[in-house]
């Protein structure tokens, strides 16, 4: 398994937590790739 500090964060949030930083990540790509 990947032993990166991401992986380890993940699995410390609940599920709900996980998913909302994951969904607030990629919509800070995207807003990056918008500008």
């Amino acid at each position: 398994r990947p032993s990166n500090l991401e992986a380890d964060m993940a699995a410390l949030m609940s599920p709900d937590d996980a998913f909302r930083a994951f969904i607030k990540e990629e919509i800070g790509k995207i807003e990056e790739q918008k500008k």
